[in-house]
């Protein structure tokens, strides 16, 4: 059976085209700096931002931040979010929920600054320092 070229040609004609938005790609990132929960304020959260781009890391948070309209949902780590293997990753306020941890499983290094004892992120983080970083912080 022979089909004739002509049918084969597509009419479908391009009107107009719109070069899509380059996205945030925390997935090819060395090196992120993670906000989480423990951040009461967006004061405080300029701090963990300023800190990421001193050491030209990728900024990212957890889906309470984003919930909250924080922080755009291209740059969320988890479950319902981004996973991410990057050589260090450096968390702030963040505790440790297991969805948050599924979004990390690639990591080479990770360093956690919390301020809740006992929290879970020590169960996966190589190092940790618990401190109390800035005055919002409980702790």
């Amino acid at each position: 059976m022979e089909i004739d070229s002509d049918k084969l040609q597509s009419r479908v004609k391009v009107l107009q085209t719109t070069p899509k938005e380059q996205g945030i790609d925390l997935t090819a990132a060395d090196v992120i700096v993670a906000a989480g929960r423990g951040i009461k304020n967006k004061k405080d959260l300029a701090l963990v931002k300023e800190l990421a781009g001193l050491m030209h890391a990728q900024f990212a948070g957890t889906r309470p931040l984003v919930e909250a309209g924080w922080v755009d949902p291209r740059q969320q780590i988890g479950l319902s979010g981004r996973t991410v293997s990057p050589k260090l990753i450096i968390t702030v306020g963040i505790s440790g929920s297991v969805q948050f941890v599924a979004g990390m499983k690639g990591r080479q290094l990770s360093s956690r600054l919390i301020t809740i004892k006992n929290a879970g992120i020590f169960n996966v983080a190589h190092f940790a320092i618990m401190a109390t970083c800035m005055k919002s912080c409980p702790g």
